[in-house]
C-alpha cells in the first residue's frame, strides 16, 4: 500500500503555506518521508501545489462534510487510490505518528479524523510499524501502566518465502495479523506487525502477579497457529516462538527483553520463554541493544567515510561508507548482527550513502562509494526490491556504487548468495572483496564472483615494512588483482614506509590514516571542496 501526504483545501490555498514549509523540521521531515535528497524538498513541493488542489476538488467535492471526509480517505486508501500527491512523493511505511507530527507543525486545519484513522488503516495493512510500536510502549511506560509483551517470531519464515515467493509469504503474515487481531483485541490486548516475519502483542492488566495473565494469553496466540495457512492453492503450517518480558517487572527496556527470550525460545526449540536473568545475556549486551534500538528510532545511526586515495598523487578516488551510532562500532557491529538488526541498520547505512552519492555527482565529482553488506542481507528476498527502489528514489548512477563483502562470506558461494550478486551485476553495481587474505577463496571461486576490486586486509599491511611474510602475501594478492584484472586496494596505511613497498610491489591504491580518518559527511565534502 502507498501513501501520500494528505493538505487540506484551506492550507493549499493558504498564502502562508509555503512559509510553513520553509521551517528546516518541515524540509526535513519532507525528505524522509519521500526519500528525496533534502534540498529538492522545497522545490518539488512548491511544483506540487496546483496538483494538490486540483486533485482536492476533483476527489472531495465540496458537498462532502467534513464528517464524511475520514470515510472517503477510507475508501480511496483500500481501494489503493492515490491521495492528492502525485507519484514523485509516494510516502512507504507512513504511520499516524507523522502525520500528526506534520500536524502540530503545521498548526493550520488538518483533517485531525483523518490522522486518527491512518493508525488504524496502517496496522490492518503491510506497513511495518517499528516505529508505532516503538513509541506505543514509551508512552504506557512514561504512563506507568501495568502491561506484558509478547515477542512473536515465525520459525523459519525464510523458507516459505523460498519455497512460495515473497508475495506470498507476505500474504500468509497478513492473515497472521488478522487472526491475531480478531482473537486479542477484544481482550485487552494490541497486536502489531513490528518487522518482517515478527509481530507484538502488548496486553495491558493490572494483576500484581503477571504470570496468571500469561497463560491464557499465550494459549490463544497458539491456537492461530493450529489452523494450516493457505497459499497458492497448498495449505502451510507455520510455527511460532514467543518471548513474553513484563512491565514494571523487567523495566524500562521491556521491549528488548521480549525479543531476547523470543530468540532464546527460538535456540531451545519451545514455544515460550519468559525473560529472566539467566537467559545468557550480559547487561552491557542488552545495553548496547538498547542503545541501537533507540539509535534506530530517533534516526540517529548516521555514516562516517574514509577517503580511498591515488598512492601516486594522493588524489581522492573514492570512499567507504562505515556506519556510526551512540556505540562504538566495535561493539555495535556484532550485536547488531546476533540479534537481527543488520537489514534495519544496512537500509539507514545505504540510503544515507546514496544520499552523498547524489550531492557528490551535483558536483560533478563521480568518485564511487563503498557500502558494507553481509551474507545476510545479500540472501534475504527483500535486499535487491530495496536496492531498486532507492536507486530508483535518489537518481543515482548505479556505475558509482561499491558493495563491499568480506572475503569469508564471499566464499559461501550458496546459490541464494550467487543469484543476489547476479542481480547486483544486471545493475552495473560493484562488488568489492574486503579483507581479503583472510579467508579461503581459491582462484576460481574469484572468476565466478566476478568482483571489480580486492581489499588487501590491514593485518598484512600492519608489519609490512618489517616482516617479510607479510610482504610476500602482499605481493601474492597483488598478482592475483593482476591475473583476475582486479582492482586493488590496501587497508590501513599508516606510514610512509608501507606505501614505499605496496608501490613497488605494484598496488597503487589506499586507504587509512595515514591519508585521512573516516571523516563526518560535511567535513568530507569540505575536504573534496577544497580538493577540487
Amino acid at each position: 500500500m502507498e501513501w501520500r501526504i494528505f493538505l487540506s483545501e484551506e492550507i493549499v490555498k493558504s498564502s502562508e503555506c509555503i512559509d510553513y514549509f520553509k521551517d528546516s523540521y518541515i524540509i526535513e521531515f519532507l525528505r524522509l518521508l519521500s526519500e528525496i535528497p533534502q534540498e529538492e524538498a522545497l522545490e518539488t513541493l512548491k511544483r506540487k501545489l496546483q496538483s494538490i488542489s486540483k486533485s482536492f476538488n476533483t476527489l472531495f467535492p465540496k458537498n462532502l462534510s467534513e464528517a464524511e471526509i475520514p470515510v472517503k480517505v477510507k475508501e480511496l486508501i483500500e481501494n489503493n487510490q492515490p491521495l492528492l500527491l502525485p507519484s514523485s512523493l509516494t510516502i512507504v511505511k507512513v504511520d499516524s505518528s507523522f502525520f500528526m507530527l506534520f500536524l502540530k507543525k503545521l498548526k493550520n486545519k488538518f483533517f485531525l479524523a483523518l490522522a486518527e484513522l491512518d493508525c488504524s488503516v496502517a496496522e490492518d495493512s503491510q506497513i511495518i510499524n517499528e516505529s508505532l510500536v516503538i513509541e506505543y510502549i514509551s508512552n504506557l511506560v512514561k504512563n506507568g501502566d501495568r502491561f506484558l509483551i509478547l515477542s512473536v517470531d515465525i520459525e523459519n519464515f525464510s523458507r516459505i518465502n523460498d519455497s512460495y515467493g515473497i508475495k506470498a509469504g507476505d500474504r500468509i503474515l497478513s492473515e497472521i495479523l488478522k487472526r491475531l487481531k480478531e482473537t486479542l483485541e477484544d481482550c485487552n490486548s494490541k497486536v502489531f506487525r513490528f518487522y518482517s516475519d515478527k509481530f507484538i502483542i502488548v496486553h495491558h492488566h493490572d494483576c500484581e502477579n503477571p504470570l496468571k495473565e500469561l497463560k491464557p494469553i499465550v494459549s490463544k496466540v497458539l491456537d492461530v497457529f493450529k489452523e494450516p495457512f493457505s497459499t497458492n492453492g497448498k495449505k502451510v503450517y507455520v510455527v511460532p516462538n514467543i518471548g513474553a518480558s513484563f512491565f514494571p517487572e523487567h523495566g524500562e527496556s521491556v521491549l528488548v527483553k521480549a525479543e531476547l527470550a523470543q530468540k532464546e525460545a527460538f535456540l531451545r526449540q519451545v514455544p515460550l520463554i519468559v525473560f529472566s536473568e539467566d537467559i545468557g545475556i550480559s547487561e552491557k549486551v542488552l545495553e548496547i541493544l538498547t542503545k541501537i534500538k533507540e539509535d534506530l528510532k530517533e534516526n540517529r545511526i548516521t555514516i562516517y567515510l574514509q577517503p580511498k586515495v591515488d598512492l601516486n598523487s594522493g588524489e581522492i578516488i573514492g570512499a567507504e561508507a562505515l556506519m556510526r551510532c551512540s556505540v562504538p562500532p566495535g561493539e555495535a557491529i556484532p550485536v547488531i548482527t546476533e540479534y537481527g538488526l543488520l537489514f534495519d541498520v544496512g537500509e539507514v547505512i545505504l540510503k544515507k550513502s546514496l544520499n552523498v552519492l547524489r550531492r557528490l555527482e551535483r558536483l560533478n565529482v563521480n568518485i564511487p562509494i563503498s557500502v558494507n553488506v553481509s551474507y545476510s542481507q545479500l540472501i534475504d528476498k527483500r535486499f535487491i526490491p530495496l536496492i531498486d527502489k532507492l536507486i530508483k528514489n535518489y537518481r543515482i548512477n548505479p556505475e558509482l556504487l561499491v558493495f563491499e563483502i568480506t572475503e569469508t562470506e564471499a566464499t559461501k558461494c550458496t546459490e541464494n548468495l550467487m543469484e543476489t550478486l547476479e542481480e547486483i551485476k544486471k545493475r552495473k553495481i560493484k562488488l568489492s572483496i574486503d579483507d581479503f587474505g583472510t579467508g579461503y577463496s581459491s582462484l576460481s571461486r574469484l572468476k565466478l564472483l566476478k568482483a571489480w576490486e580486492i581489499k588487501i586486509d590491514k593485518s598484512f599491511i600492519l608489519n609490512l615494512d618489517r616482516n617479510i611474510e607479510d610482504k610476500s602475501i602482499v605481493k601474492f594478492i597483488i598478482d592475483i588483482g593482476k591475473l583476475l584484472s582486479l582492482e586493488v586496494v590496501a587497508e590501513g596505511i599508516e606510514k610512509q614506509e608501507q606505501i614505499d613497498i605496496l608501490k613497488e610491489l605494484g598496488c597503487y591504491k589506499g586507504q587509512g590514516f595515514f591519508f585521512y580518518p573516516p571523516l563526518p559527511v560535511e567535513e568530507f565534502f569540505n575536504l573534496i571542496t577544497k580538493k577540487r
